[in-house]
């Protein structure tokens, strides 16, 4: 039921004229918290990056961009902070 709900999010937030004000925010971790937050970050017109150790994770599907890649690692690290809408990286671990 999940995946309706977050099509609709999506599909009525760029509908409404896409991100606004060009504010972005970075989450490391995509469990249900980070789900959450990318949640409250798109009502108030924010980007979403997440950056996950799995390709499944709640938030991601909810996030604009998302990178795989382990949190303790600098590359993966520099890939959320530099990561472009729509798109998904894969890092090594």
């Amino acid at each position: 039921m999940h995946e309706t709900i977050d099509q609709e999010i999506r599909r009525t937030t760029f509908a409404a004229g896409g991100i606004h004000g060009g504010m972005r925010l970075g989450i490391i971790g995509g469990g249900q918290l980070a789900r959450m937050t990318a949640l409250a970050a798109y009502q108030l017109g924010c980007d979403v990056a997440v950056l996950e150790k799995n390709n499944y994770s709640p938030a991601a599907v909810l996030a604009a961009s998302s990178v795989v890649g382990d949190w303790n690692n600098l590359e993966a690290l520099t890939r959320l902070a530099g990561s472009q809408r729509k798109s998904s990286t894969r890092s090594k671990r």
